[in-house]
C-alpha cells in the first residue's frame, strides 16, 4: 500500500506543469522544475513527500501571485535565484543534483 501511494504521488508529480502552473518568471520556474525532479529522483523517505509536495505548491502559488506585478517580477527572479541555490545546496543529501 506505501508503494502504491509513493507510486501515485510521483506520478502526480511527474505531470509537467501546466501554463497556469509556472509562475512566468523563469528562475522560479527552473527551480520548481528541478525541486520535482529532485523529489522523483532523490532518496527522500516516502513519509517526507507529501510535506515536500505541499512545499512545491505553496512556493509555486505564492510566486505566482508575486509575479503580477513587474516590481514583483524583478524582485521574485532574484529571490528565486538565491533560495534555489540554498536548497539544490540542502537537497544534495537526497541525491538531488545541482
Amino acid at each position: 500500500m506505501r508503494r502504491l501511494a509513493a507510486a501515485i504521488l510521483a506520478l502526480s508529480i511527474a505531470a509537467p506543469a501546466a501554463a497556469q502552473d509556472r509562475t512566468g518568471v523563469r528562475d522560479c520556474d527552473d527551480f520548481l522544475q528541478w525541486f520535482a525532479a529532485c523529489m522523483r529522483a532523490s532518496s527522500m523517505p516516502a513519509e517526507a513527500m507529501p510535506v515536500f509536495q505541499a512545499a512545491l505548491e505553496q512556493m509555486r502559488s505564492g510566486w505566482r501571485s508575486m509575479a503580477d506585478s513587474s516590481d514583483g517580477r524583478t524582485a521574485l527572479a532574484r529571490s528565486c535565484r538565491d533560495y534555489g541555490n540554498q536548497m539544490r545546496q540542502q537537497l544534495s543529501g537526497f541525491g538531488c543534483r545541482p
